[in-house]
């Protein structure tokens, strides 16, 4: 009887191949997922901080001019929108090629009705209502309430037309740069070679109220 030996040494080579191919992949999509999410999340604290950085500076500035004259009300609007924007050109992505977030000409301040913005975001200027507008009465039907769906179900925040005064609130847009998106790894082999992100925040100045309790009992 003639005993034949089979060799399988070389069925291993293409089989570890395939292996170490799909060992590449998942791992490029792991380290992808890891950059595009820590990516998301760093933006979307930034854009909070600009956001928060931006109405804090409207606040507080302090114009030449008086104080509830046209020129104040723009000066205050420019020192917001510059101070979102240096924020931003202090903030760094994951994935972004160690580029700031935004540059001092890249943040546009945007109003009610008007379409173009920057190159990276938006200032809104705008009124965060706290309680339900007037215009939500559903006693009224004419009226336009400016929440969501036109309905009032909760606080919402209304964009204002330039020149309104009654700002308490900015919404801030700021995506990532269509020149310099996030580079996905092995993107062009899956159809998805980069990401592009974009987050919004919304802040606003919250009403207090302060009580003042007086005892007038007499101590015993």
């Amino acid at each position: 009887m003639v005993t034949i030996k089979r060799n399988s040494n070389g069925a291993v080579l293409p089989l570890f191949a395939i292996a170490l191919f799909l060992l590449i992949g998942l791992v490029a999509v792991g380290v992808n997922a890891y950059l595009v999410e820590a990516s998301r999340t760093q933006l979307s604290a930034d854009v909070e901080y600009m956001t928060r950085s931006a109405l804090e500076r409207f606040v507080r500035y302090k114009s030449k001019y008086p104080k509830d004259s046209p020129q104040a009300f723009a000066e205050k609007i420019e020192a917001a929108r510059s101070r979102a924007a240096e924020i931003g050109s202090f903030a760094v992505l994951v994935g972004y090629k160690k580029r700031a977030v935004s540059s001092r000409g890249e943040v546009a301040v945007q109003y009610s009705g008007q379409t173009q913005g920057g190159p990276v975001g938006e200032l809104i200027p705008g009124r965060y209502w706290f309680r339900e507008p007037p215009s939500c009465s559903p006693y009224d039907p004419a009226a336009s309430c400016p929440c969501p769906g036109g309905k009032w179900n909760k606080p919402c925040f209304e964009a204002v037309k330039k020149g309104d005064p009654l700002i308490n609130a900015f919404r801030m847009k700021v995506r990532t740069r269509k020149n310099n998106p996030i580079n996905n790894f092995l993107g062009r082999f899956m159809g998805t070679p980069h990401s592009d992100l974009e987050e919004t925040a919304t802040v606003a100045v919250a009403p207090q109220r302060f009580i003042f309790l007086v005892d007038l009992s007499r101590s015993v």
